[in-house]
C-alpha cells in the first residue's frame, strides 16, 4: 500500500529540546530554524545557503558571521510553520505520486504520456503519467477557517482533572502545542457545518487522544457523569488510542452513545501520523483518515451535533505533539489514497456517489472527463470525480539524480522528494525523480529531511 509517508526526521532528543522551547505568540522567533547533526547534535538559527562541496550556511542572531556545516553530516532542518497558499486554477487538483509525495495545483493538460501541472510549491511540472497514484479535483472556493498555531491567544487550557496528581496542561511552541500529562486545550473555530480538520500528531509512549468535534464546551467533560457537567451542546468525541479507535456521542439529554469502534493497526507501528477528520452536520456523518487512508466512516446512528468549537485531550502515558492544524470548509469529496493498487491497463475514475468506472481516460479539461469504456465514450463533469486512479507502470531502474536526496514537507500537507542541488535567495533549486529540475520557495518548505543518514544516527526517530 503506497499511502502518505510521513517525515521521520527529528530524534527523540531534538523533541524534547523543541517541547522546553515554549514562546509567546507575540514574540518573534530570531532563531527561527532548528538544524539536526548526523551525530545526534542540535542548533538553532536561520539556514542561509546550501551546496556541494561548499556545505550548509547558518547564522544565529548571537554569533558572528555564517557557520559553515559539513552537508553531508545534516541529518535534518526544521524550518518552522508555514501557511498554506490557497490552489488557483481552471482545473484545481490534489496529485499523489507513486513515491508518496502530494502536491497541490491545478492541472493545465493531460497528454498521451504525460501530465502537465502547475503546482503550488514547485510550479509548472510536467510529470510522466506512469509515476501518478492518483488525481483528485479539488474546489477552489472553500473558505480557510484556521490556519496553524501561532500562539495560546484564544486557546483554553484546562487539566483533566480526574488525572489526579498526573494532570498537565499543553504547552505552546513554534507551531505546536505539546503535552507531557493528560491535558485539555480547546478553542470555538467557529467551525462550519461541513469542515475538515486536519494536524500532524507525534508522540512517544501510549496514544491516547479524544478529539471533540463540534463542541461548546472549552473545558473537558467528564463521560462518566454528563449530567453533573455545567450545561453543553451536544458534540461528537474521537477517541484515538494506538491500537484502535472509538466514536462517541456526547448529549446531556441522554446516555452517552458508542457508534462505532475499529482496530487501527497502523497507529501501533509508528509515532506519527497525519490525521483527516472530514464532518457534516446536514449528513450527520463523520470520517477519519490516517496518512491518507480511510479508517472509518461513521453515519448509522449518528445524532446532530451543535456547536462550533474543537477540544484536544490527550488522556495517556508519554508526550503527544500537535502541529500542522487547519480547518476548512469541506466540499463533501474525500481526497484519500487507495488501499490497493489500481490493476489494469486504464485508469479508474471513482465518483463522488462511490461509482467506479474503469477505462481509457482521453481528456482533461474543465469542462469534465472524457472516457472510453469499452467502445462507449462516456462524459462526466469535475463536480462528480473524486479522484482518478492510474494503473501501476512497470519500473524502471533509473541512476538517482546527483545531489543528496531529501523528504521535504511543504506547507498545504504536501510532501516532496527531491536532490537539493542548493539553496540561497529564497529559492531551493532541486531535481524530482522522474521529472527534473524545479524551484522550490523555501517560505513554502517546513521540513527537510535527508535521506541517505544510516540507520544506526537517528535513534527513536519521532517527527515534528
Amino acid at each position: 500500500m503506497l499511502a502518505r509517508r510521513p517525515i521521520k526526521n527529528l530524534s527523540w532528543q531534538v523533541f524534547l529540546l523543541l517541547t522546553a522551547f515554549v514562546a509567546s505568540a507575540a514574540e518573534p522567533l530570531e532563531e527561527p530554524h532548528l538544524l539536526t547533526l548526523s551525530n545526534g547534535d542540535v542548533l538553532r538559527g536561520k539556514m542561509v545557503s546550501y551546496g556541494q562541496p561548499e556545505g550548509l550556511g547558518w547564522t544565529r542572531t548571537d554569533g558572528v558571521g555564517t557557520m559553515t556545516f559539513d552537508a553531508t553530516k545534516v541529518q535534518a532542518i526544521d524550518l518552522g510553520p508555514v501557511k498554506s497558499v490557497p490552489i488557483s486554477g481552471a482545473m484545481p487538483a490534489r496529485l499523489r505520486l507513486r513515491n508518496g509525495d502530494v502536491l497541490d495545483g491545478s492541472v493545465t493538460a493531460l497528454e498521451a504520456e504525460m501530465l502537465k501541472f502547475d503546482s503550488v510549491s514547485a510550479g509548472p511540472l510536467t510529470v510522466p503519467r506512469k509515476l501518478i497514484r492518483s488525481i483528485s479535483p479539488q474546489s477552489v472556493n472553500l473558505a480557510t477557517v484556521f490556519d496553524g498555531i501561532t500562539g495560546t491567544n484564544d486557546w483554553t487550557f484546562a487539566e483533566v482533572t480526574s488525572a489526579g496528581e498526573d494532570a498537565g496542561y499543553w504547552s505552546y511552541q513554534p507551531g505546536a502545542f505539546v503535552a507531557t500529562k493528560s491535558a485539555s486545550i480547546a478553542r470555538d473555530l467557529k467551525l462550519p457545518d461541513q469542515m475538515t480538520i486536519e494536524f500532524d500528531a507525534s508522540w512517544r509512549g501510549t496514544l491516547n487522544l479524544a478529539i471533540a468535534v463540534f463542541t461548546d464546551s472549552l473545558k473537558p467533560i467528564s463521560l462518566r457523569a454528563t449530567e453533573a457537567e455545567p450545561p453543553f451542546a451536544a458534540f461528537y468525541s474521537l477517541q484515538i488510542n494506538s491500537h484502535s479507535v472509538n466514536m462517541l456521542y456526547v448529549s446531556q439529554k441522554e446516555p452517552v452513545k458508542t457508534l462505532g469502534q475499529v482496530i487501527a493497526p497502523m497507529l501501533s507501528q509508528k509515532n506519527e501520523a497525519h490525521v483527516t477528520i472530514h464532518s457534516s452536520k446536514e449528513r450527520k456523518s463523520l470520517t477519519l483518515l490516517i496518512d491518507g487512508v480511510m479508517v472509518k466512516q461513521w453515519t448509522e446512528g449518528m445524532s446532530p451535533a451543535q456547536g462550533t468549537g474543537v477540544r484536544f485531550v490527550h488522556q495517556g502515558q508519554g508526550t503527544v505533539r500537535l502541529s500542522n492544524l487547519r480547518v476548512r470548509q469541506w466540499d463533501g469529496r474525500l481526497d484519500e489514497t487507495s488501499p490497493t493498487t489500481h490493476v489494469g491497463p486504464d485508469e479508474a475514475i471513482i465518483t463522488v456517489s462511490g461509482e467506479k468506472l474503469v477505462g481509457k481516460l482521453l481528456n482533461y479539461d474543465a469542462a469534465g472527463l472524457q472516457l472510453i469504456t469499452g467502445q462507449t465514450p462516456f462524459k462526466m463533469g469535475l463536480e462528480r470525480v473524486q479522484r482518478i486512479e492510474f494503473s501501476a507502470a512497470e519500473a524502471t531502474s533509473k541512476a538517482p539524480p546527483a545531489g543528496r536526496m531529501a523528504r521535504a514537507r511543504l506547507s498545504n500537507g504536501g510532501v516532496l522528494t527531491f536532490s537539493l542541488l542548493s539553496w540561497g535567495n529564497g529559492k531551493a533549486k532541486v531535481v524530482l525523480p522522474g521529472i527534473g529540475e524545479a524551484e522550490i520557495n523555501t517560505e513554502m518548505l517546513q521540513q527537510l529531511e535527508f535521506l541517505d543518514i544510516t540507520p544506526a544516527t537517528k535513534t527513536n526517530p519521532l517527527p515534528n
